[in-house]
């Protein structure tokens, strides 16, 4: 007997992104053969024409909130509504690759003991594509206490959750406003294993509006609790002792990539200094990302670029413990600050070639990247129709 995938997407006056969400969860292969599909969309107080797209799809339940009650309480009621063995995310605005569930389902199938399936996703951020997690940095068993300390790269797109493990943790939390998917992954892992299978499953666009649209405040103040959550979890043991100061190294360095995200370069300044102030805290290239991002926001978005940036270079080089981190940190600084400052309407040439060539004096090896060859040709090439992103460059 075929085992039955109950897919659940909440949506938000995104009409115009929907129906491409709905087309490739019902492109799914294997779908009938290896397993069934039950999708259920549930419309979070949409005021635009949600309903005609859904009309469309007439296989697909349908539950209308009048007034929005937010994404958690969207889901809960998809969840609610739903019968399969196995349940899956879908948001309106991404999109799930064909193999999803032909790569997720059969690992369930094989192991009754493990509650959650993971695979691979794009992530679209900045103009730039990346897959993650990264293969070496994607566990499986017992994750609970790596999710914790350095791995984030978690998210309800790309996994299965077997319905029993979910029952058994309990569905969102409501009073969760943002980082809702992070709370339940953190209590599933905390109780069932996690497997992972290699390969791409889904795509992730970041995106400023829909159900979970918050305000960087909120954000740091949200994710801390649902991380002050799971690191509650974490015994008194040495070991978990260094866990917990990794998760709270981790969580800084988030949020210095999220506010320069953002442009909140104060606010990212200051948690740059609290994570370098405790050296072997954060994984390398954790702070490698941190930095990069800071580097690139204040060069594309900040005033002053150079100023921000030779100010930035020398922060790192002194808080950092070990010249050889040290250097690959200043490289980092200039390698991404040159791909901010090729980003601006009008990018200073001269000065993104002076970036360049700072980071290649420090570390070599970090100037041979897709973002840094098209900041080379995005500056030295002529431009006819204005500056090109990376992203529109090399994609």
């Amino acid at each position: 007997m075929r085992p039955t995938v109950s897919v659940i997407v909440p949506t938000r006056n995104r009409a115009h992104l929907l129906g491409r969400a709905l087309d490739s969860v019902f492109a799914q292969e294997g779908a009938g053969e290896l397993f069934e599909l039950e999708v259920i969309v549930v419309s979070d107080g949409s005021t635009d024409d949600t309903s005609a797209v859904i009309s469309r799809y007439p296989v697909a339940g349908y539950l209308e909130y009048t007034a929005p009650r937010g994404p958690s309480a969207a889901r809960n009621a998809g969840i609610a509504a739903s019968a399969g063995a196995f349940v899956a995310f879908q948001d309106d605005d991404d999109l799930w690759l064909p193999a999803k569930l032909r790569s997720l389902i059969p690992p369930l199938l094989e192991r009754q003991d493990v509650g959650v399936a993971y695979g691979q996703y794009y992530k679209f951020e900045n103009g730039r594509r990346e897959l993650v997690p990264n293969l070496a940095h994607a566990p499986s068993g017992w994750v609970f206490r790596a999710m914790v300390g350095e791995e984030w790269h978690f998210n309800i797109l790309n996994v299965v959750i077997r319905r029993r493990a979910l029952e058994r943790v309990g569905y969102f939390d409501e009073g969760v406003a943002f980082s809702e998917d992070m709370d339940l992954l953190f209590r599933l892992a905390f109780q069932f294993p996690f497997t992972f299978v290699p390969g791409p499953v889904a795509v992730y666009r970041r995106s400023n509006s829909g159900l979970s649209s918050i305000t960087v405040r909120e954000y740091e103040e949200v994710f801390r609790t649902v991380l002050e959550r799971a690191v509650a979890r974490l015994s008194d043991g040495e070991a978990d002792a260094r866990a917990r100061e990794r998760a709270w190294a981790r969580y800084e360095a988030g949020l210095v990539s999220h506010l320069a995200w953002a442009g909140a370069f104060g606010r990212a300044h200051t948690h740059l200094r609290h994570i370098l102030a405790r050296p072997g805290a954060v994984n390398p290239r954790v702070l490698l990302s941190a930095v990069g991002a800071l580097a690139r926001g204040l060069a594309r978005k900040g005033e002053e670029p150079r100023l921000a940036l030779q100010h930035l270079s020398r922060e790192v080089a002194a808080g950092t413990a070990g010249p050889s981190l040290a250097r690959r940190l200043v490289a980092e600084v200039w390698a991404k600050g040159a791909v901010g400052l090729a980003g601006r309407s009008r990018p200073d040439r001269a000065l993104v070639l002076q970036a360049i060539l700072r980071a290649m004096l420090r570390y070599p090896v970090r100037v041979w990247s897709k973002e840094i060859l098209a900041a080379i040709v995005q500056t030295v090439l002529p431009q006819r129709h204005g500056p090109l992103t990376s992203a529109r460059r090399l994609d």
